[in-house]
């Protein structure tokens, strides 16, 4: 059988070291890389001139006019990558050394695989950090076999795991795959691109680990990604991409429910911080999870773009009803309007009764009666402020402002709830 063509690619910025060693480790494969593409995110370290003198010949670099973040990176990386003809592209970051024989077992597992008649969404591989300890642990796949039972032990002899979703921490995809659901979102900037990409990937099929093959990665701060434990102040605002992406990654493959349970914990923590007056920290999820409900960018296609709702068949008009119930994960259960909205929008209720409220406007599922009856009751014995605009008793109905949108709220269950000024118009 003939051998691919595989195409390494590599995100870099101001990691001079690091990425010395990571491309070392490429070129000291078993399997030769037959391509290598470097990104450089406008690195001021140095780091171009060693690539424009040591790696000469030998490395393909696309110099990016600024930071674009490594969802940027990886777009481009991607995009140049298909363009000179790969037809397997190995993505890493520049904290990622291979083990020698990392490639070639990756090739060996997609050739297994083959011979199985399973075509994978994307193989990884395993990841330890220096110390020894597994990290960027990828999600095990839970898709069911004919009988019914998980079937992600069935190849577990053999050193394979089907799995969801991984990072770009030694990550092989097929030409056919990028192709067919993409590229990388470059709009996300960083932290959760990947996560979102390799769902995209598996939506049809399980992406699989691959045991054999080892790397590992040299990370800057250790340990999983929370703004509760962070410890770099110059890091803290990353966690607002991160709050963003990880729910517009549920949202899209995972369902508004699920993206409304994890902002309504982001909210939830962000209440907590609030508490022990970290408001930074708090004003940073809260500020995540705003532009998670909006946050809504086009998937790229080597040959132009196309929106996400249209790739997967939607209307747009059950996009924007998917939008409006995420919205509702503003609403945060639980966490008082003082901590993320202006004076004068909302004063006093709490917004977890607003949210059990208005979700089944939006068509939100999952809401008791008990749970909107109590709501309303406490919705009814407070008062709305802000003129006429919000809290007048319109006809049994409180008008609420929610964002730019002024909604009729209705008390009594029988009664319709409005938005006025949009499209919405749904029994309450």
């Amino acid at each position: 059988m003939r051998s691919s063509v595989v195409f390494a690619v590599v995100v870099t910025w101001n990691r001079r070291a690091l990425l010395e060693q990571c491309l070392a480790h490429l070129f000291a494969q078993t399997r030769p890389c037959d391509g290598l593409i470097v990104v450089d995110n406008a690195s001021d370290d140095g780091a171009a001139e060693m690539l424009a003198d040591a790696w000469a010949g030998r490395a393909t670099v696309v110099r990016m006019a600024t930071n674009t973040g490594g969802a940027g990176g990886f777009n481009a990386g991607v995009r140049a990558a298909m363009q000179a003809g790969a037809e397997r592209l190995w993505l890493m970051d520049d904290d990622v050394l291979a083990a020698p024989d990392a490639l070639e077992a990756l090739l060996a597992a997609e050739a297994l695989l083959a011979r199985d008649g399973a075509a994978p969404a994307f193989l990884c591989s395993s990841v330890r950090s220096p110390e020894g300890h597994l990290t960027n642990t990828p999600e095990i796949d839970r898709r069911e076999n004919v009988l019914g039972y998980p079937a992600w032990g069935e190849r577990l002899d053999r050193g394979l795991i089907p799995v969801r979703q991984a990072t770009f921490v030694s990550l092989l995809v097929g030409r056919a795959a990028v192709a067919r659901h993409g590229l990388p979102l470059a709009p996300m900037f960083i932290w959760g691109d990947d996560t979102e990409y390799t769902l995209r990937l598996s939506r049809d099929g399980p992406g699989h680990l691959v045991a054999a093959s080892r790397v590992v990665h040299v990370r800057a701060a250790p340990g999983r990604l929370s703004i509760e434990t962070e410890p770099d102040a110059a890091r803290e605002r990353l966690h607002r991409y991160l709050t963003r992406n990880i729910i517009l990654a549920k949202r899209r493959h995972e369902g508004a429910g699920s993206a409304l349970r994890y902002a309504a914990s982001r909210l939830r923590i962000a209440g907590g911080l609030a508490l022990k007056g970290r408001w930074r920290k708090a004003g940073v999820l809260v500020a995540g999870v705003l532009d998670g409900a909006r946050f809504d960018p086009e998937v790229e296609f080597c040959t132009g773009v196309v929106a996400a709702g249209r790739a997967r068949g939607l209307r747009w008009s059950q996009v924007r009803a998917a939008y409006g119930r995420t919205c509702l994960a503003l609403l945060g259960l639980g966490v008082t309007a003082p901590l993320f909205l202006t004076p004068g929008q909302f004063s006093g209720p709490r917004l977890g009764d607003l949210a059990l409220l208005i979700a089944p406007a939006y068509g939100g599922g999952g809401v008791r009666a008990d749970e909107a009856a109590a709501a309303r009751g406490r919705l009814d014995r407070r008062v709305l402020p802000d003129g006429h605009d919000a809290g007048a008793a319109v006809g049994g109905r409180r008008v609420v402002r929610c964002g730019r949108r002024r909604l009729l709220v209705s008390m009594d269950r029988r009664q319709p709830c409005r938005a006025a000024r949009c499209g919405f118009d749904r029994a309450g």
